[in-house]
């Protein structure tokens, strides 16, 4: 199995658990998934991120989730030396989603 297949498969897993009503994403993943998302330069909860917003707003499609995947691993393998980088962002870290910069939205309104 190659590894898009593999994500594809635990996408998909994990698409159906959450549409079933479970929205506890740390109980979607064996040992074997979290070893897998790892070599992919993936988080569990990023995932499930993507699983919930297809679920609840139809996108990402699968095929866009699994392109960011491909950039991800890519990145990881090529541009970091399939070394998992030890700083991790967290959501304190970046600016209020209302927050403006020179008059620019950080994140426009829908």
């Amino acid at each position: 199995m190659t590894w898009n297949d593999h994500f594809l498969k635990l996408f998909r897993r994990c698409n159906e658990a959450y549409r079933g009503g479970n929205t506890d994403y740390e109980s979607y993943y064996t040992e074997d998934d979290i070893s897998f998302l790892q070599s992919i330069g993936y988080k569990p909860r990023e995932l499930f991120d993507f699983v919930e917003d297809l679920a609840d707003a139809g996108e990402p499609t699968e095929s866009t989730a699994l392109l960011i995947a491909a950039v991800r691993r890519d990145y990881l393998n090529v541009m970091q030396q399939g070394i998992l980088s030890e700083h991790e962002i967290t959501a304190g870290a970046l600016p209020a989603k209302n927050q403006e910069f020179d008059g620019i939205a950080y994140l426009p309104a829908s």
